[in-house]
């Protein structure tokens, strides 16, 4: 595995067919520069010792249109900049429900999980988000992706947790600025 060049991590997309036992060894010993994104239908089809060193994303397989909300979002992260995406998330802050945005983020996700793997190669992004995924797979860094995916999975899990609204948008806007 060569170091990466400009980032300060390689990622590796690795599909479920790969050998189990060959996956824990790279897992265990691979660089410390390596992150992996392991694709399965379902956790079970990785080593337990594999998943236990995992984050769990999920994509429940919905193939409905990202909401006109969710586009626009998708946009503002594509531009790579913290005051369109700041901009983008306070627009929302007072009329947006909780639900609602549990909604968008969960798109936001979708989106952003299949600009991945459109950046590692597959050649028709998923006809639901295609233009969101192809946008942010142009414009973004898998470690920017990945670390999108990450946020907006957490923050749409918070929601059901009674967290407020602004204070969501807040987070998930500190987290991209950590990206940068």
């Amino acid at each position: 595995m060569q170091k990466p060049v400009t980032e300060k991590k390689k990622y590796f997309v690795v599909r479920e067919r790969a050998v189990p036992e060959v996956l824990l060894k790279v897992v265990e010993e691979g660089p410390p520069y390596a992150a992996f994104i392991f694709c399965a239908d379902a956790p079970a089809a990785l080593l337990e010792t594999v998943r236990s060193r995992c984050a769990l994303l999920k994509y429940d397989g919905e193939d409905a249109p990202l909401s006109d909300g969710t586009a626009e979002l998708c946009r503002a992260f594509a531009s790579g900049r913290l005051l369109p995406v700041t901009t983008a998330l306070l627009s929302r802050e007072q009329s947006l429900k909780r639900e609602t945005l549990q909604a968008q983020l969960e798109e936001l996700w979708r989106a952003a999980a299949e600009a991945l793997l459109v950046q590692q190669g597959k050649a028709q992004p998923d006809p639901s988000c295609a233009e969101a995924a192809l946008l942010l797979a142009d414009r973004l860094t898998a470690r920017q992706l990945l670390g999108l995916c990450a946020a907006s999975q957490r923050f749409a899990e918070q929601c059901d947790q009674n967290a407020g609204v602004g204070q969501i948008l807040g987070a998930l806007a500190v987290k991209w600025e950590e990206l940068l």
